[in-house]
């Protein structure tokens, strides 16, 4: 069998007790039936609250951060102008950021959670109603779900992928959702703006990366097209506006 191949469910197990001894393979079944049941429990959230903006972000800006204080205005304009839900991983931050924006904007908030954010300690309390978040164990479950969160099933759907600033983990996720794109896993029938805020100018370098990248021929020039680079709220309204076809 070559690397990469099929590998079965039977012969996985088989082979982590081989190696990590008699109760591995037990490890990764149950591991696997728990990815999904979170999975099961995310979509059933997803199809309950319907689907919307997704924000991504840093867990550890605060309040007194004018990044967070933008994320705000930005969230509360965009749940106005939208009408759908906000979604976000439901932590600290630019995640609470998004969700007081939605809240104040009197429209629907809902999150994936994960136990422990970067920067912080593992924390059971929320700022979302028990209804409206799923807690994961598994960060793969949660990308999985935030994904869903932003797909356009119909062409009347209204979502968007947002990046407020951010550090590892929103890069993670970033360049998860331009490699679904890329390999036209994602938006294939109705398109899905990704919308990058460089408030400040945070991420000038990554806007370079992705040029260098270009420029170098390790990526299409055609892939990037859902991806928006702006400085400012009214920039990215106003790109959102003309998506939708929205006239205020």
């Amino acid at each position: 069998m070559g690397l990469g191949a099929e590998v079965s469910p039977a012969l996985w197990s088989w082979l982590h007790a081989k190696i990590h001894g008699e109760r591995a393979g037990d490890v990764v079944r149950s591991s696997a039936e728990a990815v999904q049941k979170e999975l099961l429990d995310c979509y059933a959230l997803i199809e309950k609250m319907g689907r919307g903006v997704v924000y991504y972000g840093s867990a550890r800006l605060k309040a007194d951060s004018p990044h967070f204080q933008a994320s705000i205005e930005l969230s509360k304009r965009l749940a106005l102008l939208l009408g759908v839900t906000t979604w976000s991983g439901g932590g600290p931050g630019m995640m609470h950021a998004a969700s007081i924006g939605a809240q104040e904007a009197g429209r629907p908030v809902a999150g994936i959670r994960i136990a422990r954010e970067a920067g912080t300690t593992v924390k059971s309390l929320s700022y979302l109603t028990p209804d409206a978040q799923v807690m994961c164990r598994f960060l793969s479950s949660r990308k999985v779900a935030l994904t869903d969160c932003g797909v356009r099933k119909e062409a009347s759907d209204r979502t968007a992928y947002v990046f407020l600033p951010g550090g590892l983990g929103t890069m993670d996720e970033f360049f998860e959702i331009l490699t679904l794109l890329q390999l036209k896993k994602l938006g294939t029938k109705h398109p899905v703006p990704v919308l990058l805020l460089n408030y400040g100018g945070c991420y000038d370098g990554l806007v370079q990366f992705i040029k260098g990248m270009m420029e170098h021929g390790t990526v299409g020039q055609g892939e990037f097209n859902e991806l928006k680079v702006f400085n400012t709220n009214e920039e990215a309204v106003d790109y959102l506006k003309g998506i939708y076809g929205i006239v205020e």
